[in-house]
């Protein structure tokens, strides 16, 4: 895991993931250092499989993520539950398309 501060604004976290299009190089088009204490974080490492356990990491590190644990559970629940109102949705709709009428 490498953390590095852009510009003096924001932390950055990043794992290389293999897909080149999400490996950005921050420090070949922006001003970066090592100093990230007391910038917001932004995490860039692909998918996280405990984040509260990587936030934890992070703040180890000096690093405080704009989202913190309570906020990405939300945020995955919502994402989640949202999926499961379209399948509903559409499971209701073919009901009322394809019920047979009263005789």
């Amino acid at each position: 895991m490498d953390c590095v501060a852009i510009e003096g604004r924001l932390a950055m976290v990043t794992t290389p993931t293999d897909i080149p299009v999400y490996d950005f190089d921050f420090r070949r088009f922006f001003a970066c250092s090592s100093r990230t204490s007391g910038l917001p974080g932004v995490a860039r490492v692909g998918a996280i499989e405990n984040y509260a356990d990587f936030y934890q990491e992070c703040l180890e590190r000096d690093v405080r993520l704009i989202n913190s644990p309570d906020q990405q559970r939300l945020t995955s629940f919502y994402r989640s539950g949202i999926r499961c109102l379209r399948e509903r949705r559409r499971a209701v709709a073919g009901m009322i398309l394809f019920r047979r009428p009263k005789k």
